[in-house]
């Protein structure tokens, strides 16, 4: 099975732009995270710790945009049903985790994994994950991830695969502990430890809900208690379970993994708290020196997942609709009692983000949206002074954005819905900004929802962005206005390598 492949724009079938290093683009200022697998994009959100800080992608940097007539061109792949976020893993290879997104996945069979020529965007192979005769099951989001010893991890409902990189055989499915009925069990993204562990946690839809995706949890299922998460952490190679941990309450959004003063530290917002746990001598256990840390003012929804960002981690609240304002908090990994806290966008009646905040750990800065309210926000975090807004924009985004670029050069990339701060819209657009003042660099055609993903950069001006109800994934490729067809901003391309 292929996916059909269309041009836009005129651009050349040859445009994907890496440097000539077999594994991807470039490194960047900085050596790429241990465990994930040194491609331009091997995690959803750049690393573990979720910074959204695509490092080895150093190309456009916003000098290099800046002053410049852009041109966007757009490719697209189709076929995809239910398809919700993306990873590289070197020059030419895009996966893919899709039919993972409910009553969107159409005749997919449920969730599956498929390996796209990055240039051409045609599907190379195309591997379902769910055992024959599955039915009933809860199918929500989980996660792909290249992990470093090059093989892929998919998480789809209670299950983890593992699969051949080259051949998308499965080489082990690892089903994962539940404390109810597993067909409303799923877990919702994974993190590696820096030794490659891979942590995942549960989340659990109301007993006898047949809601499916992400409907189970945003109400339609009423709300009813539900069993706390379980935490697990996973050997790759052996795919075995090799430590469990009950989280004290259910836990909503996704955790993040970091390494601060030595020690491998994850995090989890709960619907009151913020939680930490460790990774340490191959278990898990609640790190009881630290929190839990309230973090919802009155009124305020829950926060979707926390970014690390030096000495602290950030997350910002209303991940569901809220009518009271937005909040960015920067929480102490030292100690739990220090919290910064800023509501930058207070004019605006309505307030909902289901994504979560980008952070440059350099340039200690936070960038966050309030699609609700139709602003984007850019702080500035320092010990002494805590946040402080650096710029705002009107663009309205209910989808994670992203970081390239050297430091002190980056280039922030997000979506523009066409509804400002409506979450019923239809359209939506790729914007690239210069990271330091929010100046507009460049900005793609309108094209349809993504409504929440993951954008997803790769070299050489690159971004991928799939789209949730249609089933289409989009490549918008940036190069100059006026220039010739194969001429893109970044570095020159190799040939393809396997």
């Amino acid at each position: 099975m292929r996916a059909r492949a269309t041009w836009h724009a005129t651009l050349a079938a040859s445009a994907l732009a890496c440097a000539a290093a077999a594994v991807g683009c470039p490194a960047g200022d900085r050596p790429s995270a241990g465990p994930w697998f040194p491609s331009a994009a091997p995690f959803e959100h750049a690393d573990s710790s979720r910074s959204h800080l695509f490092a080895a992608v150093n190309e456009p940097s916003a000098s290099q945009l800046r002053g410049q007539s852009i041109e966007v061109g757009v490719q697209v792949a189709e076929n995809l049903p239910g398809i919700w976020n993306l990873a590289t893993r070197g020059p030419g290879e895009l996966v893919a985790l899709a039919g993972a997104l409910g009553a969107n996945t159409g005749s997919a069979g449920g969730p599956f994994v498929a390996m796209l020529d990055a240039d051409s965007l045609r599907e190379q192979w195309r591997t379902r994950l769910l055992p024959p005769g599955t039915t009933g099951e809860w199918n929500y989001p989980g996660s792909i991830g290249v992990h470093a010893n090059g093989h892929l991890y998919a998480l789809f409902g209670y299950r983890l695969a593992k699969l051949d990189a080259a051949s998308g055989r499965v080489l082990a499915i690892t089903v994962l502990p539940t404390a109810q009925r597993p067909a409303d069990v799923a877990y919702n993204g994974f993190v590696a430890t820096a030794d490659g562990t891979l942590v995942m946690k549960s989340l659990h839809r109301v007993p006898g809900c047949t809601v499916d995706g992400f409907r189970a949890v945003m109400g339609d299922c009423g709300s009813a208690a539900t069993p706390p998460s379980t935490l697990v952490a996973v050997d790759p190679e052996s795919m075995k379970v090799v430590s469990v941990l009950q989280a004290p309450e259910a836990l909503g959004g996704r955790i993040t993994a970091t390494v601060w003063k030595g020690g491998d530290l994850i995090y989890a917002p709960g619907q009151d708290f913020v939680h930490r746990f460790v990774w340490e001598g191959g278990r898990l256990r609640r790190d009881e020196s630290w929190g839990p840390v309230p973090y919802r003012l009155e009124g305020q929804a829950t926060a979707t997942a926390a970014a690390a960002m030096g000495d602290v981690v950030v997350l910002q609240t209303n991940a569901l609709p809220s009518r009271t304002p937005m909040s960015i908090l920067a929480i102490s990994q030292a100690d739990a009692q220090r919290v910064w806290r800023l509501q930058p966008v207070r004019d605006r009646p309505g307030s909902f983000m289901p994504s979560m905040p980008t952070v440059d750990p350099d340039a200690r800065t936070v960038f966050s949206f309030d699609g609700g309210a139709n602003r984007l926000v850019a702080v500035q975090f320092s010990l002494d002074s805590g946040l402080t807004e650096l710029w705002q924009a009107q663009q309205s985004s209910f989808s994670f954005s992203a970081l390239i670029g050297p430091a002190g050069d980056r280039v922030f990339i997000s979506s523009a819905t066409d509804a400002n701060g409506l979450f019923n819209y239809e359209r939506e657009r790729v914007v690239w900004r210069e990271a330091s003042t929010g100046a507009e660099l460049a900005r793609g055609p309108w094209e349809e929802r993504g409504a929440g993903l993951v954008i997803t950069p790769d070299c050489g001006g690159t971004v991928y962005y799939p789209t949730v109800g249609s089933g289409k994934l989009y490549k918008f490729r940036l190069r100059k206005s006026g220039a010739a067809a194969d001429s893109s901003v970044g570095p020159a391309p190799p040939g393809r390598q396997r």
